[in-house]
């Protein structure tokens, strides 16, 4: 009879210890590692493809600098007047020819009709003859943002020489060139010297 309990009280005890034992094992795990917030929120978070409007860098606009009509029209008669005032008879005035685009059609034929009269009444082109101009400065008289017809006083350094360069004579002169605006081009409509020679 003890023997009997003895081995019912061992059974009682085996079995308790196999129930805590199964019952730990089928226990869920718990991580004892506390989950670290990052304090933002999901709408917080930018996307790889999304761009922020507000990291873009706007590029300033381009300005366009315009060039100015009075400086313009000032390198065309300080050109004008070296080309229009340097020629030979044996180079057959083309300096001059080469200046018709920026002549109206009026100055353009009195430029053909003098060419050619000098062409005509110097034949002999076997000994030189010819002038060389430089341009020394230009003003504009009557000029404004609306004009259509200004005159340029072009003072110049010329030189005129005969034969070869030990027979040659230099002196000043203004040239007078009349210019109109043709559309938005200026054109040389007339072009004269004046009498005085400034030494």
């Amino acid at each position: 009879m003890g023997i009997a309990i003895i081995i019912i009280g061992a059974l009682i005890l085996i079995g308790i210890i196999y129930m805590m034992f199964f019952y730990k094992i089928g226990s869920p795990l718990v991580s004892d590692q506390p989950q670290v917030s990052t304090g933002e929120s999901e709408s917080a978070k930018i996307k790889p493809n999304e761009i922020d409007a507000r990291t873009v860098t706007e590029v300033p606009e381009k300005k366009v600098v315009k060039k100015n009509d009075e400086i313009e029209l000032t390198q065309i008669a300080y050109s004008f007047a070296e080309r229009f005032g340097s020629y030979s008879n044996q180079s057959t005035y083309q300096n001059m020819l080469d200046l018709k685009v920026v002549m109206t059609p009026k100055m353009a034929k009195w430029v053909d009709g003098y060419v050619n009269e000098q062409i005509t009444s110097k034949k002999d082109t076997s000994v030189y003859s010819g002038f060389t101009t430089k341009t020394v400065s230009v003003k504009l008289v009557g000029y404004s943002e609306t004009a259509t017809n200004v005159t340029a006083e072009v003072s110049t350094q010329r030189r005129e020489s005969t034969g070869d360069n030990n027979n040659s004579a230099s002196y000043g002169q203004v040239l007078n060139i009349n210019f109109v605006k043709d559309g938005k081009d200026w054109k040389a409509d007339e072009a004269r010297w004046q009498d005085q020679k400034l030494k």
